[in-house]
């Protein structure tokens, strides 16, 4: 999206992935492109977290989740805050600001 020249904001909470990652994403891209990236490291599962990331966003990519089936038997409570509950806050958030499109990807492990 960015080699696109597209502005993108990431919700982040790095639970599962790496700040390094925007090292390999900002060496792909120009200078200027790079600049079209804003993150918000916050969590799917604060309301208030999902609303400051659409603000203003017109297309929402939603591929937050915790896969894993053995972490949900582990962990089920945190599985479903942030599977369901957090999918339910990004899908009002996104209603709320009336964005043209959402998209959901997930696995089968989520």
């Amino acid at each position: 999206m960015l080699k696109l020249d597209q502005e993108v904001v990431g919700l982040d909470n790095f639970a599962t992935g790496h700040r390094r990652s925007r090292d390999a994403v900002s060496s792909c891209v120009t200078p200027a492109q790079w600049a079209r990236f804003s993150l918000i490291e916050g969590d799917i599962r604060h309301a208030a977290d999902c609303q400051n990331a659409v603000k203003g966003v017109t297309h929402v990519l939603h591929q937050a989740a915790l896969g894993s089936v053995p972490r949900s038997l582990h962990d089920p409570i945190t599985t479903d805050a942030v599977n369901i509950g957090g999918f339910l806050n990004m899908l009002v958030a996104s209603r709320d600001e009336k964005v043209s499109s959402f998209t959901y990807a997930a696995s089968s492990s989520t």
